[in-house]
C-alpha cells in the first residue's frame, strides 16, 4: 500500500482563501489521507460496510466544497465512524498479536477490499492499522485544540 496525502490542522478563523494560508496552517500531517481509504477497507474485512459506506458518503461531502475542510460535527462523526475498528477486527479477523487477517480467511477476505492488496502483503496490516490509530489521534488532537481539519 503506498502512504499518500496531507491533513491539516487549520486556525478557526480561516477564511479558506489561499491568500491567508501560510498564517492558518497549524499543523501538516503526511502521509496520512491514505488512512481513510484504508480505514473504508478495515471496516469492510470487519463486515460493517454501512460503516465504510458511511465514511465515504462524509468524504464526498466534504470534498464537494471548494474548501475542502471538514466542520467540528463531522470531525466528530469521522472519529465516531472510525471508533471501534480494532475491536471488529482484532480475534475475528486479524490475529490480536501479530496484526495479520486470519490465514484462513485471507482468500475470502482479498474479494472485499478496494485500497489495500492482500496478495502483495500477505494480510499483514500492522502499517494499515498503525495508520488509521494516527488519523484518530490527530483528529482528537484538532477536537481538542479548536482547529478545524483540512484535506488535500
Amino acid at each position: 500500500m503506498k502512504l499518500w496525502g496531507t491533513i491539516y490542522l487549520m486556525r478557526p478563523d480561516w477564511d479558506g482563501s489561499d491568500e491567508d494560508i501560510d498564517r492558518a496552517v497549524v499543523e501538516a500531517y503526511e502521509p496520512v489521507k491514505s488512512a481513510l481509504d484504508v480505514a473504508m477497507d478495515l471496516w469492510r474485512l470487519a463486515g460493517d460496510h454501512e460503516r465504510a459506506a458511511a465514511i465515504e458518503a462524509l468524504l464526498e461531502q466534504v470534498y464537494d466544497r471548494d474548501n475542502v475542510t471538514m466542520t467540528k460535527a463531522e470531525t466528530e462523526e469521522l472519529l465516531r465512524l472510525l471508533d471501534g475498528f480494532e475491536d471488529a477486527l482484532f480475534g475475528n479477523v486479524v490475529d490480536k498479536e501479530h496484526w495479520i487477517i486470519l490465514p484462513e480467511l485471507l482468500p475470502e477476505l482479498r474479494a472485499c477490499t478496494t485500497y489495500l492488496d492482500l496478495d502483495e502483503n500477505n494480510g499483514e496490516l500492522g502499517l494499515e492499522i498503525s495508520g488509521v490509530l494516527w488519523l484518530q489521534k490527530i483528529l482528537r488532537e484538532a477536537l481538542d485544540r479548536k482547529l478545524l481539519v483540512s484535506l488535500d
